[in-house]
């Protein structure tokens, strides 16, 4: 996966993690006393690159072995960073990791909250009035 930072921002780090749930629920714990299930969800911090201007990430698609569980992953989350300061983050589906959607968005970095959050680029003109540090990302499958 490659994720291309707007030129200009203040990112200078990305940290990216894999999520991964099992899809046969009688694998999940049961909660006691209720008895329910509760879905397992695994978080996997993932290896990134810098590559010139963008960020390179690879994602395992097989990261389990076949079992009964059937572990699938459906998504990965990106945090983008300047040094150790977080400055905001992003959710991408399958739809981005199977190579089926290219994301662009505008993300805030942290005008009224602790991590800003990104969003459609169409409304990038009214991000970046409200937030002189709004930046432009990219998010594709690399073929």
């Amino acid at each position: 996966m490659k994720i291309s930072v707007e030129k200009g921002s203040d990112v200078n780090r990305v940290e990216v993690q894999s999520l991964w749930v099992v899809s046969n629920l009688g694998c999940a714990p049961v909660i006691w006393p209720a008895g329910n299930t509760r879905v397992k969800q695994v978080q996997v911090a993932e290896h990134v690159e810098k590559i010139g201007d963008s960020y390179v990430v690879t994602i395992f698609r097989d990261r389990f072995l076949l079992d009964k569980c059937r572990w699938v992953g459906g998504a990965a989350g990106i945090r983008f960073f300047n040094g150790d300061q977080p400055l905001s983050s992003v959710g991408v589906n399958d739809e981005v990791l199977s190579g089926k959607r290219t994301l662009e968005m505008t993300c805030l970095t942290k005008p009224f909250v602790e991590v800003g959050t990104c969003g459609l680029r169409e409304e990038e003109s009214f991000y970046k009035s409200e937030d002189k540090h709004a930046f432009n990302i990219t998010v594709e499958l690399m073929k």
